[in-house]
């Protein structure tokens, strides 16, 4: 009988330990505010598509625009509220093997897995423009952020995660130079 009672006490200790491990995990490889994955998570899985030959992944750089203004005159609790509300509406134009990244404090990387070509990438990346420059609601007040957004494909702009990302950053910054040369006129 003592046998029985302790074989389940280590049964039950080792699996709350096991599950807390994987809790632990998990929020590790997730940004707290968003729930997306962090910039490492990413880049793990991002480098584990990139291996798989005969296949293109895109990769969307992010940056919230006027976010900084956002924080000064409202708020860190509207700047959180923006950023959750980004994921959100980012995440909602995804499948499920596509994976999203918080990977700094305004700044967003998706990869899109298994494209065809750069038409479908340039079409989800207008579709999550459009989302993103519709106001957010908080606390019944409208916040207009918009984003900058910046591509890179595999196998046309780079076969490595550092250059696809560095691409993607580069257009990004691109993007956001043409907005405001447009927005000065």
């Amino acid at each position: 009988m003592l046998f029985y009672i302790l074989t389940a006490l280590v049964f039950l200790l080792v699996f709350n330990t096991s599950k807390h491990y994987q809790e632990v995990l998990a929020t590790s490889r997730k940004d707290h505010l968003t729930g997306a994955l962090n910039k490492k998570s990413l880049e793990h899985c991002a480098r584990v598509h990139l291996k798989q030959v005969g296949k293109q992944h895109g990769f969307l750089m992010l940056d919230m625009d006027h976010f900084k203004q956002i924080n000064d005159t409202l708020g860190h609790p509207a700047g959180d509220a923006v950023l959750k509300a980004a994921a959100d509406r980012i995440s909602s134009q995804l499948r499920r093997a596509d994976r999203l990244a918080r990977i700094g404090g305004d700044e967003f990387i998706v990869m899109i897995t298994d494209l065809k070509d750069r038409t479908k990438l340039a079409q989800i990346a207008e579709r999550i423009r459009t989302l993103l420059n519709q106001p957010i609601d908080w606390n019944g007040q409208a916040i207009q952020a918009g984003c900058s957004i910046g591509t890179a494909l595999s196998g046309e702009d780079g076969d490595t995660y550092e250059t696809l990302y560095k691409i993607a950053d580069e257009r990004m910054y691109e993007d956001k130079k043409r907005q405001r040369e447009s927005n000065d006129r």
